[in-house]
C-alpha cells in the first residue's frame, strides 16, 4: 500500500503541474445614477437582486492555463471592462474577450461564467435573464 502511494501521488503531482488547471475570480462595482442596465457578453450569465446600492459583477474564469498565466492575462486587461451611457441606460462590455488567445501556437480555451448582483431598484434590459 505505503509502494502505491508512493508511485500514485507524484504522478498525480506532475500530472496536476502540466494540465495546469486553474480559476480565477474577479470583481467589479459600477457605479451608476441610471436605473437600466444593459450587458454586451456572449457568455453564461446569473443575475441576483441585491440591496447593495450599486450593480456588482463576479467574473469566473476556468482554464487549462496555469495560474501565473492567467494573471497575467488579468493584468493584460484581457477581462476588463468597458461601461459608457446612452440615455437612461448603463452599458457594460467586455470587447478583449472575442480575441482568441494563442500560446506555443495553440488556441487556449476558457469559461467565462458572469454573476450580476444588481440592486432592487434597478432593471436589466435582458429581462429573460432575471
Amino acid at each position: 500500500m505505503k509502494t502505491l502511494i508512493k508511485i500514485l501521488l507524484p504522478l498525480f503531482l506532475i500530472t496536476n503541474l502540466c494540465l495546469g488547471q486553474s480559476t480565477k475570480i474577479l470583481t467589479r462595482q459600477f457605479p451608476t445614477s441610471t436605473n437600466l442596465i444593459s450587458v454586451d457578453f456572449t457568455n453564461q450569465i446569473v443575475v441576483k437582486k441585491s440591496k447593495e446600492q450599486y450593480p456588482r459583477i463576479f467574473l469566473t474564469i476556468e482554464s487549462k492555463l496555469s495560474s501565473q498565466t492567467l494573471d497575467a492575462l488579468v493584468k493584460s486587461g484581457r477581462y476588463d471592462y468597458e461601461t459608457k451611457i446612452e440615455g437612461d441606460q448603463f452599458i457594460i462590455t467586455m470587447p478583449k474577450l472575442s480575441r482568441k488567445i494563442i500560446i506555443a501556437g495553440e488556441e487556449i480555451s476558457e469559461k467565462i461564467s458572469v454573476e450580476i448582483h444588481l440592486p432592487e431598484n434597478m432593471s436589466l434590459e435582458n429581462t429573460d435573464l432575471l
